[in-house]
């Protein structure tokens, strides 16, 4: 799919964490702008920077897209997200990437860390209007509980759709803590039974990403069914 120029009005702003904000913003309709979940815009920051950035939302939810983009201060964009409110006029291309959703009737496994699920919720998001009776499973992992996108949107889905499981893995939880910790591709390595996946999806770090590859290689879990998407 060829990527032109767009131009959106963001409608809303709001703290995911204490480092990830999402955006929300509406295409202009002066140009139709479509894309598949999974994919993801480049974001002109300036005249002569732009950023790619997935998109968290699902097809479906056009002309309205959303963004989580996580606030570093020593990168550059950060000032331009940071002074981005409602209202503003931003430009971007698109769509671009093939992480995508493949057709399938088996059960699916999901993996990703920090934004890299941003990606995998507009996946998701896809399954459940498409297909809500796949099995279908998210290791999500993250440091600690102040870390958590989306966590009550997620554990929301785990009970809207019984076929969907959520299972967060933090690395730095607090005491309190009750579920999983470690890193969540210690989940990977504990399932006896990896080929009931018909396909594996991973985005995050390319630390977890290639070490869930590596894995899944000494699992002999066929290599065409994993797809990867590295954030950084």
């Amino acid at each position: 799919m060829s990527a032109f120029k767009f131009s959106g009005i963001v409608t809303s702003v709001r703290d995911l964490t204490h480092n990830v904000k999402e955006f929300v913003f509406q295409v202009s309709d002066h140009a139709p702008f479509h894309f598949k979940a999974g994919q993801f815009i480049f974001l002109d920051i300036d005249r002569v920077m732009r950023r790619p950035y997935s998109v968290a939302s699902a097809p479906q939810d056009l002309p309205k897209v959303t963004l989580c983009i996580k606030q570093n201060e020593n990168d550059p964009s950060s000032s331009y997200f940071s002074g981005l409110k409602v209202g503003d006029t931003l430009t971007f291309s698109g769509p671009h990437g093939s992480f995508i959703f493949q057709e399938s009737a088996g059960e699916i496994l999901f993996v990703a860390t920090g934004t890299g699920v941003s990606p995998i919720r507009s996946l998701l998001l896809h399954l459940f209007s498409r297909e809500p009776s796949v099995v279908s499973t998210l290791y999500f992992g993250i440091r600690s509980e102040q870390d958590f996108l989306y966590r009550k949107e997620f554990e929301d889905f785990s009970k809207r759709y019984p076929n969907f499981h959520f299972i967060p893995t933090l690395s730095d939880p607090s005491q309190d803590w009750k579920g999983l910790r470690g890193r969540v591709t210690n989940s990977i390595e504990r399932e006896f039974d990896i080929h009931r996946f018909s396909h594996i999806y991973l985005c995050g770090n390319s630390g977890m990403v290639q070490e869930a590859r590596e894995i899944l290689k000494k699992k002999n879990f066929e290599s065409h069914k994993i797809h990867f998407e590295r954030f950084y």
